[in-house]
């Protein structure tokens, strides 16, 4: 019976088996691993997998080079991503003293190929184009190892302790007049149970007994065995592995791969404290193939976590805001957890947290505030160091968080509406202009101006949602304002507006302020009438009265102050002064004073005609 090829677009020898890669987790690496016959059987140079009969009869050889498998690629599909080709990274052969037939097995890199992997649901991984010849007793197989991460302690699940992973790769026959193979594992401490075990076979035989698996630890000589994937003992190599999928045979028989054992195993005899586990394969009847070997140990691990308030990873700060931060340092491995210390690059945030201890899984949480406010944003740094209980392990972790400045910033400027010249009644238009200079969004945006008269101020255009600016963004509003005649007579019109928004963490309003004084140019101006008539019954005689009358008008744009009238014709009268307001000198704009005076007339006015003067 020879395999179909069921997977579309393989070549030949293909299979597919399943994996679950958990959600959340990252494939760190992985190992495709493949072995078959080499065609070779010692002391017989026919083509053969095993020994000679005539109703066995020969191998069929692959085309091209009889070792072939040293170079040739496999092909590999992980989920729905093209079939690529794989080269051998690793091939290793039976010495020619093997006195059977000759198998091959090789193994290569793949991490590559599982960089998009779907997580949390089960995906089909599929190989082929394995060199192998075919015929009676012939073989070939594969297997997939494949170790993921989460990156981090994910809380509430235990899946994500960290866990220290010895990977061993070789190639050993086992056969019945074989020692028993041990294969060493050390250079670690485990710091609770859960240590596992995990390690593929080619060519283990079902029906043939007295093949078996066990492990020690911590250098005793009691081994326990470990059971076979149908849970039996004496037979650990019976061609199942874990994921495999049933495929068609060409006779239409359904049948799994019959020559690949994968197992992965926990080892509960291996206790807190333990650094040394040996696996033990020996057989005293079916032959097999070990390629690979690994072990899966529960380490320390801590995790802190710095954000603003437990969740959030950044905050916002004005440049006179104190920042505060809640830390959390939860163990996220195996084994109590004590001498905890923290570092930070805020003073107040360092802690040594004494006798506390932390057991796997529970955490512990403070809350600090920075050493001082910053006028730029910054990023926070926290370290933590613990040790196990058992055995003193290191476990560390550090965590950063961002503090962004918050800041607005506001100018205002001023100009005449066409037309106007700086008179009271002449409208100001005022523009402001808002941004965002620092690096938290702002909402909620507000300009207050105290200047008694002025209008609305209405919002230009937002670059975005009406109220908010991103940082670096800006937005315009407007404003009128109406001259008042006692702005003119000062000159200019000061004041100042402010600008408030709320930024992310809803603290302290960040605000702005800007001070605008628009000059108002003085134009002061003044014309003076004067009549003279003679006064009532006068006919021009010496001795006869004229009654002048002056008006003085204010021309200008500003009030009018200290304002007198000054005629130096000899003999005039004082002038009697009607002031438009109560306040003697005082004349305001457009309106005016009257005065009277009067002068006698002389010899020589009459004489000369005419009476002349100027006020």
């Amino acid at each position: 019976m020879t395999q179909n090829n069921s997977v579309t677009g393989f070549t030949s020898n293909s299979s597919s088996a399943t994996m679950t890669i958990p959600s959340g987790a990252t494939v760190v690496k992985a190992f495709l691993t493949w072995s078959a016959n080499t065609g070779v059987y010692t002391g017989d140079t026919r083509r053969l997998c095993a020994q000679y009969s005539a109703g066995r009869g020969v191998a069929t050889m692959p085309a091209g080079s009889a070792t072939g498998y040293t170079n040739r690629s496999v092909q590999l599909k992980v989920a729905n991503a093209a079939i690529t080709d794989i080269a051998p990274g690793n091939v290793l052969v039976d010495p020619a003293s093997q006195a059977t037939a000759l198998y091959y097995s090789a193994s290569a890199d793949v991490t590559s190929a599982f960089a998009s992997v779907p997580t949390g649901t089960e995906v089909t991984i599929s190989a082929g184009n394995i060199w192998t010849p075919t015929g009676a007793g012939c073989y070939a197989g594969w297997s997939i190892s494949v170790v993921y991460d989460y990156g981090t302690y994910l809380p509430n699940n235990p899946a994500s302790v960290p866990h220290n992973i010895i990977y061993y790769e070789g190639h050993v026959r086992q056969g019945a007049n074989d020692a028993d193979l041990t294969v060493a594992f050390n250079g670690f401490t485990a710091v609770a149970a859960g240590t596992r075990a995990g390690f593929t076979l080619f060519e283990g035989d079902r029906n043939i007994t007295g093949d078996s698996a066990s492990y020690s630890r911590g250098g005793s000589t009691a081994y326990t065995e470990i059971p076979n994937a149908a849970g039996a003992t004496g037979n650990i190599g019976i061609s199942r592995a874990v994921g495999s999928v049933r495929y068609t045979g060409t006779a239409g028989t359904a049948f799994t791969n019959q020559s690949v054992d994968v197992a992965s195993v926990p080892l509960s005899n291996v206790v807190a404290g333990d650094s040394t586990v040996n696996l033990r394969l020996g057989t005293s009847g079916d032959s097999y193939l070990l390629r690979n070997a690994m072990l899966s140990v529960p380490t320390a691990g801590l995790q802190l976590v710095k954000t603003f308030d437990g969740t959030a990873d950044t905050q916002a700060r004005t440049a006179t805001e104190l920042a505060t931060f809640t830390i959390r340092i939860t163990n996220t491995g195996a084994g109590t957890l004590r001498n905890i210390v923290v570092t930070d690059d805020q003073a107040n945030c360092a802690r040594s947290l004494g006798t506390l201890t932390l057991a796997p899984l529970e955490s512990t949480t403070y809350t600090c505030t920075a050493s001082a406010p910053s006028s730029t944003g910054y990023v926070s740094t926290a370290d933590a160091t613990a040790r196990t209980v058992v055995g003193d392990f290191l476990a560390q972790d550090s965590d950063s968080t961002t503090v962004l400045l918050s800041a607005i910033s506001l100018t205002k400027t001023s100009a005449l509406a066409p037309g106007g010249t700086g008179k009271a009644g002449d409208v100001v238009n005022y523009t402001f202009t808002v941004t965002n200079t620092g690096q938290s969004v702002l909402t909620g945006i507000v300009i207050t101006d105290p200047l008694v008269g002025l209008s609305a101020i209405t919002f230009g255009a937002w670059p975005g949602t009406a109220g908010t600016l991103t940082p670096g963004q800006s937005v315009t509003a407007s404003a009128t304002y109406t001259h008042k005649q006692s702005d003119v007579d000062a000159g200019s019109v000061a004041n100042t507006a402010t600008v408030s928004a709320a930024d992310s963490d809803g603290g302290v309003r960040p605000t702005g302020q800007a001070n605008r004084v628009t000059p108002i140019a003085a134009a002061g101006a003044v014309t003076v009438t004067k009549t003279g008539a003679l006064a009532s019954g006068a006919t021009g005689r010496v001795g006869d009265r004229i009654n002048y009358t002056f008006t003085i008008r204010n021309t200008g744009n500003v009030t009018l102050a200290n304002a007198s009238l000054v005629d130096p014709l000899p003999g005039l009268s004082p002038p009697v002064v009607t002031w438009p307001t109560s306040t003697s000198g005082v004349i305001p704009v457009g309106q005016a004073a009257t005065a009277t005076a009067f002068y006698t007339i002389t010899q020589a006015d009459v004489d000369a005609g005419s009476v002349r003067n100027t006020a």
